[in-house]
């Protein structure tokens, strides 16, 4: 049982590709290695446009890691002292 709820989409969860991260695993963004994968993501890209330029309409570029991502991006709420 376990191993079919692990496994879902032919990927375990630690492997999945997150749109919201740049395409990366959680694990490669909190581990920080998501800038090296960014970086042999764009050198493959490159080598493919520069080997078929003909196939893109302009150089491809490899999903950017955002700042910051949210599920449900928390409310700011102003500082306010102590009451004692």
């Amino acid at each position: 049982m376990q191993q079919s709820v692990s496994v879902v989409g032919g990927r375990p969860p630690e492997n999945r590709l997150h749109s919201g991260i740049g395409l990366h695993t959680p694990a490669d963004v909190q581990h920080g290695r998501a800038e090296l994968v960014r970086a042999q993501r764009q050198a493959v890209l490159d080598a493919a446009y520069t080997a078929h330029p003909d196939r893109f309409q302009r150089p491809p570029n490899a999903p950017r890691i955002p700042e910051a991502a949210w599920i449900s991006q928390p409310q700011e709420q102003p500082l306010t002292p102590p009451t004692i």
